[in-house]
This record gives structure tokens, C-alpha cells and sequence, in this order.
């Protein structure tokens, strides 16, 4: 069987990887950086998104939850060292990491 391991965390399947993203950014406060568990999670989760290079620019300070101007939606955005930020996909990043290491 093939674990996930994001964030000091171990999840059985894709879907509680998925869920526990969910959990991560409904809990977090709007604009905080992410610190601890939640930070280490999210940033192993990143590193899964097929541009995370380009969106991680010319290093990355932190990440955070923003809400999404044009949707109203929360969303997981990662905030540069260059002071610019953008936001990323949860999707994006939970289907590369199913084809990298398996889907169950």
C-alpha cells in the first residue's frame, strides 16, 4: 500500500489528503502566514503542483489563505521573497501527486 507523507502526516489514500487540505484551509485565518503542521503540509503539498517552479518565482517566504476576489472563494496562495504572491490549486497539486506516487 502506498502512504502519502505531507507535512509530518501520513494519509492512506488521496481523498484524505484531500480532505485534511480542506480542513487546513477553512481553519486558517485570512492573510496569516501558515506556521507549523499546517505551513510543512501545505508545502509539501505545493511542491506536487506541475508549476510549482514558476509559482514559487525567486524563493518562497511563507504561504497563506486568501479568498479569491473573482470566486469569493478561500483559496491557498504562496507569498514570494520578492514580495509578490499567487494563489495555487488543491486539485492541481492532489492529481500530480496521484500520478507521481500512485492512486488509491
Amino acid at each position: 500500500m502506498t502512504w502519502y507523507s505531507l507535512g509530518g502526516k501520513r494519509f492512506e489514500a488521496w481523498r484524505t489528503v484531500a480532505d485534511y487540505a480542506q480542513i487546513v484551509l477553512h481553519r486558517s485565518l485570512l492573510g496569516v502566514a501558515l506556521e507549523g503542521e499546517d505551513a510543512a503540509f501545505v508545502r509539501n503539498l505545493f511542491e506536487f503542483h506541475p508549476e510549482s517552479v514558476k509559482k514559487a518565482g525567486p524563493g518562497i517566504d511563507f504561504f497563506y489563505v486568501g479568498v479569491m476576489p473573482d470566486w469569493g472563494t478561500r483559496n491557498f496562495f504562496v507569498y514570494r521573497s520578492d514580495g509578490t504572491f499567487d494563489n495555487f490549486s488543491i486539485k492541481k497539486c492532489i492529481e500530480s501527486m496521484r500520478k507521481q506516487l500512485g492512486s488509491h
